[in-house]
């Protein structure tokens, strides 16, 4: 079970830690708190109060900021490498004079939950203090500190085929030739990675499982020398298994590691999150769980995993703001799928499948009963003209050209399923209050509107403090802003 669990009052145990606890503030009832595996808590709450703490490790020790917070900042976003956080402190303690930049930093808070969960594991990436004077001449100090979730580490990690690098095994010495030929199979045997079968088809997921185990867990590793209290980096892979990664093209890679992740990821059938529970940091790589216009899941398995992707209930009590609309954004008329590593080209491989599925008309081509690659959605042709999403796939086996065919066909089918149904989608952004239950990645239900979205982004803001003072002292609010797709009002 995930740390963040359903249950109120469920989480990590306090133990000895002091987590701080501020005013309670009376609200109207709010409709439950979510749903987990299709059911909805019957829990209510008339009052929250704000948890909240956030502990950094410099050099092994810990150290409580907590009552020194004036504002706290977290963001995630989906596509994006890493998730980012933002300390503004008091300046009553000079914690700039001592925070350096990959100092590991754990940030909790809740609303709901009694216990606060971890929220965000960061990496400090700069110390910064500030001074202000007012209009009346007085002078304001504060201390921001900002850095990065687990993602910043596939951001720094620079594959790069050296002996002395974290995490490379040196298994064939290649790399000990500055001259060594452009085909030997540098990943392979400086890290392992696509060993099981040498010159076989490489699963992406077990390309993720690779980079989590032999790259970015093995620089934390190196990183828990000076802060052993990090903990390693979980990856959980559920893509279908008819996706294969030609082997050479991935053994002569460079650069960093989230290149590798983004060229080779597959998206959009496939999408990465690094986000933060109470057991540990965790790398999802999944099939990205789009619906399609009837409300299901457009590969049944693409339903994520309701350990960690709980699906939160609000209501229009809870929205403080929105701004959500439609539009024509991402609205395409023709629909093609071709394997990025086809030899020749993706206009060749077009033509043989149109050859092959014996396709000879656009009446066979915009058949929504038919599967085909092309594929025309004749009702958008006629009202947005020709837009074309045409998009190769890493995971698609050349070699054997009807199973890659097969292939195509499938995913082409998603593509139509997935955004077919754009002009229709309510996408936006909402401001409610305060609740850790959102996260990137979870659809989430308006009780009030009966409308459901899906979380591209989210913001949460804590301001628990005011200039000249040191934290605690009764000022506060907790925000959530999230930025929104995908939405439907449900039948």
């Amino acid at each position: 079970m995930a740390a963040e669990d359903s249950g109120i009052g469920t989480g990590i145990s306090s133990g000895s830690n002091t987590f701080y606890t501020f005013p309670s503030v009376t609200l109207k009832k709010s409709p439950g708190i979510l749903f987990n595996a299709g059911t909805l808590s019957n829990v209510r709450t008339d009052q929250y109060t704000i948890k909240l703490k956030v502990t950094i490790y410099h050099n092994g020790t810990a150290y409580d900021v907590t009552p020194y917070i004036m504002q706290l900042r977290t963001h995630m976003g989906l596509g994006e490498p890493a998730g980012r956080f933002s300390l503004l402190l008091s300046f009553q303690k000079r914690w700039d004079k001592f925070v350096q930049a990959q100092d590991y930093v754990e940030i909790q808070y809740a609303r709901y939950l009694k216990v606060p969960p971890v929220m965000m594991r960061a990496l400090v990436s700069n110390v910064r203090r500030t001074r202000i004077m007012d209009e009346s001449g007085k002078l304001h100090r504060v201390i921001t500190i900002n850095g990065e979730n687990y993602g910043k580490l596939w951001k720094q990690y620079d594959i790069n085929y050296l002996v002395s690098l974290p995490g490379q095994t040196n298994l064939g010495g290649v790399d000990t030739d500055p001259a060594a030929g452009l085909m030997f199979p540098m990943l392979t045997e400086n890290y392992g990675i696509g060993a099981q079968d040498i010159g076989g088809p490489v699963a992406p997921g077990d390309l993720m499982q690779g980079i989590t185990d032999k790259m970015l867990n093995a620089q934390v590793r190196v990183m828990q020398q000076i802060n052993p209290q990090m903990p390693l980096l979980k990856c959980i892979p559920t893509v279908l298994p008819e996706y294969q990664i030609n082997w050479l093209q991935i053994q002569q890679v460079q650069g960093k590691a989230f290149s590798l992740v983004q060229q080779f990821g597959n998206a959009p059938w496939c999408e990465w999150i690094i986000d933060d529970f109470t057991d540990g940091a965790v790398f999802f790589y999944r099939n990205t769980p789009f619906k399609g216009e009837d409300g299901q899941y457009i590969f049944p398995e693409s339903e994520p995993d309701k350990d960690y992707f709980l699906y939160p209930v609000i209501s229009d009590i809870d929205i403080i703001e929105e701004d959500v609309g439609k539009s024509d954004g991402e609205t395409y008329s023709y629909f093609f799928t071709y394997p990025s590593t086809y030899l020749i080209d993706q206009f060749a491989f077009k033509a043989q499948a149109i050859a092959s599925e014996g396709i000879d008309s656009l009446a066979e081509e915009a058949d929504p009963t038919t599967i085909t690659n092309p594929h025309v959605v004749l009702d958008h042709l006629y009202r947005y003209g020709f837009q074309k999403l045409e998009l190769g796939s890493p995971c698609i086996q050349t070699n054997d050209f009807d199973t890659g065919l097969a292939l195509t066909l499938k995913l082409n089918r998603w593509l139509v399923k997935a955004f077919n149904w754009t002009p229709f989608m309510y996408n936006g952004t909402i401001r409610m209050k305060g609740n850790e239950h959102m996260r990137i990645g979870r659809y989430f239900l308006n009780t009030s509107t009966n409308e459901e979205y899906y979380i591209e982004s989210v913001d949460h803001v804590i301001t628990i403090g005011q200039t000249d003072s040191i934290g605690n002292d009764n000022v506060y609010n907790f925000q959530t802003t999230v930025g929104v797709t995908r939405g439907r009002e449900l039948k």
